[in-house]
């Protein structure tokens, strides 16, 4: 039998796990990208939609949330997410968990690099599933791809389970027609002593070049649309969508 999407996600999530197998990188990383965003009341039930090998999981119960529920497709994901995160972890289908588990039970929702392997349509859909299991004033987290970003370009397809790519106005609009308030929907924080070489130098050479009329016009859309900083620069895009109480 020819190999499925199932077996190349084995191979990735067996590559996250090594690659964050020590060190608190991933802790670290999480806490910049999520933190102020968390529910207040650490009891709220979060749940991580192809939570992969754990490590946001792990890094919600790192934080104090005693509630966790990851779910994944990837049974060698799954085995090394409950071996990590002391979580209920499941091996499912995203689409069928989403249609199936009980309405209303979480307060946080998590889709770390998930939505950009949907087709538009399946996006929606998984979406709006996803705004079903929300209890009223949950918070609902999206990380995936920068399409604005022209040097983060080549990772629409690096991954051949891609199936989208999205900015800050597709996230908003995916977010609008899933029922949920976009909260906030911008680049992904960095930390410098993160950034590689190459790409700390290719940052500050657009910004340079860039020019003062540009400038101002990237800046113009940041305040239209709510964000902060250089977008084209983040390898990533963070959404913040909640679903009115």
């Amino acid at each position: 039998m020819p190999p499925t999407s199932t077996d190349y996600y084995d191979v990735v999530c067996s590559a996250q796990a090594e690659r964050f197998r020590h060190g608190d990188y991933f802790i670290n990383y999480y806490r910049r990208l999520y933190l102020r965003h968390l529910p207040a009341d650490r009891a709220v039930p979060a749940l991580d939609l192809g939570c992969g090998a754990g490590l946001f999981l792990s890094w919600l119960r790192h934080e104090g949330r005693v509630d966790l529920t990851g779910v994944d497709g990837s049974p060698r994901a799954v085995e090394q997410a409950r071996a990590r995160a002391e979580a209920t972890v499941h091996l499912a289908d995203l689409r069928a968990f989403a249609a199936e588990a009980p309405a209303g039970r979480w307060g946080l929702v998590a889709l770390n690099d998930v939505i950009e392997h949907f087709a538009p349509d399946d996006a929606i859909a998984l979406m709006c599933a996803v705004r079903r299991l929300c209890r009223p004033g949950a918070t609902v987290l999206l990380k995936t791809p920068n399409m604005h970003n022209p040097l983060a370009l080549a990772r629409r397809y690096c991954d051949l389970t891609h199936r989208s790519g999205f900015t800050v106005q597709s996230l908003r609009q995916l977010l609008v027609l899933a029922g949920l308030e976009p909260v906030s929907i911008g680049p992904e924080p960095t930390a410098p002593r993160y950034q590689s070489g190459a790409r700390s130098w290719a940052s500050r050479a657009v910004t340079l070049t860039a020019g003062a009329a540009a400038s101002a016009a990237v800046w113009g859309i940041n305040r239209h649309f709510g964000i902060e900083g250089p977008f084209w620069l983040s390898d990533n895009l963070i959404a913040v969508g909640r679903l009115d109480a």
